[in-house]
């Protein structure tokens, strides 16, 4: 139940970009220095990946500010776990918003789960230092089964070009040439990761080549003939700090061409770029337990750890 004066509802899509400032301070408590969200909601919602009026909620404050956030992701072939996002405003982090919020999502999981037995769990997310979310999450039957870093990197401009495997021709991103390629090498290289589902083209189109703040020329497709054998796909943001900050959002080797040297170099080149773009830092999101070893080339690159989000699973009553 919320606490007086705040109410549960959902947000209508006029709200989002409220939404998304409220995501913005989150991050930015977190980062402690001004810090946008790496998901842009309103795009989320365009493409179908927010049901904003059944799987959504905000909870809003006495003063008419959002206090709190949650959605439920929408599920996709092969998936046998609901995952969530809730998000508790810095100035509002208590145990009444943070609870409304699990408790909402469990009770729309629990419908859900009725109508679909053979989904097994939820999976739910907290940062490393929030031990109370933690101790509210291990309480109700959660486990820790996942660590997901935050990863760092200073930049300059001038930085060297990269060296390329042998047979390996890397240009940037031709929108409307090299979509379906690089959709389907993406969806290839990321198939065997945690909680992956695939993405219908036009759903991951409106989520990359239609955001706004795409821009082509960071995005490098390594070619070997007529496949792609990976990608690196980076943004230049302007976050409200003295310099802009490059955030690599896809870094991917498809198999045949791992153990090569190639994601390094990927990384390697999108960092000059974004150096000579004015980027002073990098950052990206590394899920630890990656099975083809992310978390060590971004290491070899250079990177360092500066956030810890654990991701908590609880099994699904049968």
């Amino acid at each position: 139940m919320t606490a007086a004066g705040y109410v549960l509802r959902p947000p209508t899509r006029d709200e989002l970009p409220q939404v998304q400032l409220l995501l913005d301070a989150v991050e930015t408590d977190a980062c402690g220095e001004p810090c946008r969200y790496d998901t842009d909601v309103v795009v989320m919602a365009a493409a179908r990946r927010l049901d904003l009026e059944r799987d959504a909620w905000v909870v809003v404050a006495p003063d008419g500010s959002f206090a709190g956030c949650a959605w439920l992701w929408p599920l996709r072939a092969g998936d046998t776990e609901f995952v969530a996002e809730h998000f508790v405003h810095p100035t509002h982090r208590d145990s009444a918003v943070d609870d409304t919020l699990i408790d909402t999502i469990e009770g729309r999981v629990a419908d859900l789960h009725r109508e679909m037995p053979s989904m097994t769990s939820l999976v739910l997310a907290s940062e490393e230092r929030d031990a109370r979310r933690r101790a509210s999450l291990q309480q109700r039957g959660y486990e820790h089964v996942r660590d997901i870093y935050g990863m760092r990197m200073d930049l300059a401009p001038g930085r060297p070009p990269a060296s390329w495997p042998a047979g390996i021709e890397v240009r940037p991103m031709r929108p409307g040439v090299d979509d379906r390629d690089a959709h389907a090498a993406s969806e290839e290289a990321f198939a065997e990761h945690y909680l992956f589902g695939p993405q219908p083209f036009e759903e991951w189109r409106a989520c990359t080549l239609e955001r706004n703040e795409c821009d082509p020329s960071l995005w490098l497709l390594a070619w070997d003939g007529g496949e792609v054998a990976g990608q690196v796909w980076a943004l230049a943001r302007d976050e409200g700090g003295p310099a802009l900050v490059g955030l690599v959002e896809d870094l991917s080797v498809c198999k045949p061409w791992r153990g090569r040297g190639l994601g390094l170099a990927l990384l390697a080149d999108v960092f000059r770029l974004l150096g000579d773009r004015g980027c002073a830092s990098v950052r990206l999101w590394v899920d630890a337990q990656n099975t083809t070893g992310a978390l060590r080339v971004y290491e070899r690159a250079g990177m360092r750890q500066e956030r810890h989000v654990m991701d908590f699973e609880r099994p699904l009553a049968s």
